[in-house]
C-alpha cells in the first residue's frame, strides 16, 4: 500500500506537469477548426505547445524513468543540459560549477535531476540552482544548492528528504523529496538538508561509508 500511494502521487505529479501544454494543443486545434482566419495564430500555439510537451517529456523520462540504459550513461553535464532546457521558460536558473563535472560518478544523472526538482520545491518563488559533485574523496556524492527570495523547507519536507516519514503521510508537495530519498538509498547513500538562511539551502547526497 505504501508503494502504491507513492506511485499514485508521482503519477499525479506527472499529469500536473503535462496537462497545461496538452490543453494548449487542444485549444489550438479548436481555434484552427473554428475560424480559418486564425490559422497562423493557431499554428504558432500548436508548434509551441508540442515543443513544450516534448521538452517536458524528455526531462521527466530521465528524472522518473528507468535508471538503466541511456539514462544511466548520461553524464552530469548532460543532466544539467536537460534541466536547463526543462526550465528555459520558467523562473529557475540552473547553473553548473566552474569545474568538477567530469569527476561525478557514472549513474548519478537521475539523482541529479531529482535533486534539482527538490530544490525547486523549496524555492516556490523561483531562484538559482547549482549542482555538482562533492569534494569528499572517500565518499563520492552530489550537492545541490538553491538561492531564492524565500526558502520553503518545513519539517515534513526534511523528513521526506531523509526518508523518516510514513509514505502514506506524503502529499503532492512532498512526494518529490521522498522519491529522491528512495533513489538515493538505491545508490547506497543518503541525503542531508541544510538551510543556511531564509534565502539559501543545500541538499547533499553522500554514499554510505561502508560501500
Amino acid at each position: 500500500m505504501n508503494d502504491l500511494h507513492l506511485t499514485s502521487l508521482l503519477c499525479a505529479r506527472l499529469c500536473h506537469e503535462l496537462v497545461s501544454p496538452i490543453a494548449a494543443i487542444n485549444n489550438g486545434l479548436e481555434l484552427l477548426a473554428g475560424d480559418p482566419d486564425f490559422r497562423d495564430e493557431a499554428m504558432k500555439l500548436l508548434t509551441h505547445s508540442a515543443s513544450e510537451v516534448a521538452r517536458r517529456l524528455q526531462f521527466l523520462r530521465s528524472a522518473y524513468g528507468t535508471a538503466s540504459g541511456s539514462v544511466a550513461d548520461q553524464s552530469l553535464e548532460e543532466a544539467l543540459g536537460l534541466a536547463r532546457t526543462f526550465f528555459s521558460d520558467e523562473k529557475y536558473e540552473v547553473i553548473a560549477p566552474s569545474a568538477g563535472l567530469e569527476d561525478a560518478p557514472k549513474g548519478y544523472t537521475q539523482l541529479a535531476l531529482n535533486l534539482i526538482l527538490c530544490v525547486t520545491e523549496a524555492l516556490p518563488r523561483g531562484g538559482r540552482i547549482e549542482i555538482g559533485p562533492t569534494q569528499s574523496l572517500d565518499r563520492p556524492g552530489l550537492i545541490a544548492r538553491g538561492h531564492g527570495a524565500k526558502i520553503k523547507a518545513d519539517e515534513q519536507f526534511r523528513r521526506c528528504l531523509t526518508d523518516e516519514i510514513n509514505p502514506l503521510d506524503a502529499d503532492p508537495r512532498t512526494v518529490q523529496p521522498l522519491f529522491t530519498a528512495r533513489l538515493a538509498a538505491s545508490l547506497r547513500g543518503s541525503l542531508r538538508l541544510a538551510t543556511n538562511s531564509e534565502t539559501a539551502l543545500e541538499i547533499v547526497f553522500l554514499r554510505n561509508r561502508n560501500d
